[in-house]
């Protein structure tokens, strides 16, 4: 492993146990806007330097309101909430990409994935990642958010950790060569194993009112749908033609190259959370 990857993770991981830690729930969102913002703005360059034409300062601008909307969501009731919801937001990325397309003075070749790909900025980066400021800022029966966050991000490196180590040193088979070349099916089930047994660890650790039962469905779904969103960033980078989204993070590339598992795992714990909280309450028949 390169000595900028792990200096890299020396100095992120202490941070982002701070913010968790000891910042406000409004302080975790600002750091999930500035870092979808610049998720944004990779993802667009991506495919402004393979020669497509997505409306970058428009597409981050919706998605600073598609992120502020599901803040205001956890703090507010009513109208407020309301217009800032995050469907009335993202329905507005559509009709603002399609409209500043329409307006921009090019022709009309390539339109539609200009607008596709605007839009997709919106909601691939800025809608998913804000799953992550619902997750954060829960505070319903007795469940801390503080804890799920810890517990996403920590089952969510092992999947990568594992993925990548098993994959270096076992890994014979490919996974997807024409997605991603370099990942293994042993790889794969390595990260798999990793993810359900770091869920087990955060239970017996910090999260002891989450059953075994669900620390390891979590383990299982996580360690499944984070390589899952690690495939559907590269199938995006070899649509645009690159290696890495960007060179933020020295030895893991760009912001997107290092959050691409979480933006699929944030809603995936938030939902099983959600239904299995209903399930228990008797909600759900």
């Amino acid at each position: 492993m390169s000595y900028k990857r792990v200096l890299a993770a020396a100095v992120l991981i202490p941070l982002v146990y701070l913010l968790v830690e000891y910042g406000s729930p409004f302080h975790f969102f600002l750091v999930i806007l500035v870092t979808s913002s610049r998720g944004q703005y990779e993802f667009y360059r991506m495919f402004k330097n393979s020669g497509y034409h997505p409306q970058t300062g428009m597409g981050i601008l919706v998605g600073t309101l598609v992120v502020t909307g599901f803040y205001i969501g956890t703090i507010s009731v009513g109208e407020v909430a309301y217009v800032f919801s995050p469907d009335v937001m993202v329905a507005a990325a559509f009709v603002v990409a399609l409209l500043c397309r329409l307006f921009s003075g090019r022709d009309t070749n390539g339109a539609l994935v200009d607008v596709a790909l605007t839009f997709t900025g919106v909601v691939y980066v800025a809608w998913l990642s804000a799953y992550l400021v619902l997750i954060r800022s829960w505070h319903m029966n007795g469940i801390d958010g503080r804890d799920l966050i810890f517990f996403l991000f920590l089952v969510t490196w092992a999947t990568d950790t594992g993925a990548y180590y098993i994959g270096s040193k076992f890994g014979r088979h490919k996974l997807y060569p024409k997605i991603s070349p370099k990942k293994s099916i042993e790889g794969a089930v390595g990260g798999f194993l990793f993810s359900v047994g770091m869920a087990v660890v955060c239970r017996e650790w910090f999260y002891e009112e989450l059953s075994l039962h669900d620390a390891v469905a979590l383990g299982v779904i996580l360690g499944i749908v984070g390589q899952v969103g690690d495939l559907a960033e590269s199938m995006i980078k070899r649509s645009a033609r690159v290696k890495d989204s960007g060179n933020l993070i020295p030895g893991h590339g760009g912001i997107l190259d290092r959050v691409d598992s979480m933006l699929l795992n944030a809603p995936a714990l938030y939902y099983y959370t959600f239904i299995s909280l209903a399930a228990a309450n008797g909600l759900l028949r």
